[in-house]
């Protein structure tokens, strides 16, 4: 689904047919008639996936992941702060799969088993 003022429509057909090879999950232009401002996709730009801001919210192997502001049933192991999410702030993160700290290793979250601590989340590449 792609949300876009009416006015943008020129833009969004030209970034429609110009090849984009990403996956959008939501696109969303704001009051400006000329540039794109911010892009939510379903899919990480890199490994690392830190720029990730998708809504997958389930780990690899399918568990529910547990919300960024919660400590039921897992207390994280460190104190996070606002300013390592991409969102802005915890409660902004709710349950969605992120990079936080400095993970190498891609996008993860605590889940709501209470036997399996945390999981990474199985999010794609971006089509190059």
């Amino acid at each position: 689904m792609i949300t876009f003022n009416l006015k943008n429509q020129d833009l969004v057909n030209i970034l429609l047919s110009c090849g984009t090879t990403f996956i959008l999950s939501k696109l969303e232009l704001y009051s400006s008639q000329t540039h794109l401002t911010h892009i939510v996709t379903d899919c990480k730009v890199d490994a690392r996936g830190a720029e990730y801001q998708g809504t997958a919210s389930v780990t690899q192997n399918g568990i529910e992941c547990q919300r960024w502001d919660s400590n039921e049933p897992h207390v994280p192991y460190h104190t996070y702060t606002d300013e390592l999410f991409v969102d802005g702030s915890m409660s902004a993160a709710e349950n969605y799969c992120r990079t936080v700290e400095d993970s190498d290793t891609g996008p993860w979250c605590y889940t709501m088993d209470p036997e399996v601590r945390w999981e990474y989340c199985d999010i794609p590449l971006c089509a190059a």
